[in-house]
């Protein structure tokens, strides 16, 4: 995705866990007929010469989904780019786009104001903030996707340290007023083992390394 990166994602970091996953949300101009994810699925299909999706840039998170969704679909994407998410967001309350994929705790502003049509989250699990939008998985099994906030170190840590540092983000977590307070922005509760989190990492890397590499994905 970066060419010249100064650093080796996986050797030099170790993990210490998950904080949280922002699930991403699948969301339409409220002016378009459709009111679910079939039947805009159905109206997607039909228009999809000419339907366009807001995303952050190219190699961005959005992006990403984005073309995931393109392909379970079978649908070409017609991407256009902004230079971030809000601009994104705010291009689809405009009418410039047609969807978008924001996080859950970016889009419920937009959500409460009715500015934006929510279809289904992207996350594996429904998302606790908005438990009433079905996932993309239920439909296109496979797709599971959200943002993280993580918490690694240099690798070389010292291993008492790096099990210390997790036991206390965990506590810290699952802490009730911290706990509310991530539930509040429509966000999952995690915490988990450096064993656990690593393992998760890699996987993800895998699967994002191989869509990155089949759709010749360059960021810079």
């Amino acid at each position: 995705l970066y060419d010249g990166l100064k650093y080796d994602v996986i050797n030099d970091f170790d993990s210490i866990g998950r904080i949280t996953d922002v699930p991403m949300t699948i969301v339409a101009k409220s002016a378009l007929p459709p009111k679910d994810i079939a039947s805009f699925l159905a109206w997607l299909k039909a228009n999809a010469a000419k339907a366009t999706y807001g995303h952050a840039g190219i190699g961005s998170s959005n992006y990403l989904i984005c073309m995931s969704f393109a392909k379970a679909a079978g649908i070409e994407a017609n991407l256009v780019s902004y230079r971030g998410a809000a601009p994104a967001l705010n291009a689809l309350v405009g009418g410039e786009v047609e969807m978008a994929f924001p996080g859950v705790n970016s889009v419920q502003p937009m959500l409460r104001a009715n500015k934006v049509r929510p279809l289904a989250v992207t996350t594996k699990a429904r998302a606790s903030g908005m438990p009433e939008l079905p996932t993309l998985d239920s439909i296109y099994p496979g797709i599971d996707v959200g943002q993280w906030f993580i918490v690694m170190a240099a690798a070389g840590t010292p291993g008492t340290a790096v099990n210390w540092m997790s036991r206390e983000l965990v506590r810290a977590i699952k802490d009730p007023k911290v706990s509310e307070a991530i539930e509040k922005g429509g966000l999952g509760v995690l915490g988990n083992s450096p064993e656990e989190f690593d393992a998760y990492f890699r996987s993800e890397l895998a699967k994002w390394s191989k869509l990155i590499r089949d759709n010749q994905i360059q960021a810079n």
